[in-house]
């Protein structure tokens, strides 16, 4: 069977905390995106995740709800992001990987590779970035 694969070029990509969730957020259009992809992180210290859940999500335009512990492995170079979803979590996110070209300034890259350590720094989620 092959791979579902979303790849878009990513027009926005926003990196901010709002209310302690760390957000790194790529999308086609500012405004109404076609194709997009949210990752999320929010450490709450009163919840007990069951087995296999954790405090990291992620949304595409794809699935219907933001699915948490998905993430497999993701890899950052300088003009593209490659995301490779759980095997068990494919369903809810609609692809087996996540492909996002985006403008490869130093600002974009520095900004994903800090926001991307702040969310996966200590997690199951193999990175290499």
């Amino acid at each position: 069977m092959m791979a579902k694969i979303l790849k878009f070029f990513a027009n926005v990509v926003r990196c901010y905390v709002e209310d302690d969730v760390i957000t790194v957020g790529f999308g086609d259009d500012d405004y109404a995106p076609k194709a997009y992809t949210i990752i999320t992180r929010f450490d709450d210290e009163e919840e007990n995740y069951s087995e296999g859940e954790g405090p990291i999500g992620i949304q595409t335009n794809l699935s219907e709800i933001e699915s948490s512990s998905a993430i497999a492995s993701i890899e950052l170079k300088d003009n593209f992001i490659k995301i490779k979803i759980n095997e068990r979590k494919r369903t809810y996110v609609g692809v087996d990987e996540i492909i996002i070209e985006f403008e490869p300034s130093k600002e974009n890259v520095d900004s994903i590779n800090k926001y991307f350590h702040m969310i996966f720094d200590g997690s199951e989620t193999q990175i290499d970035i």
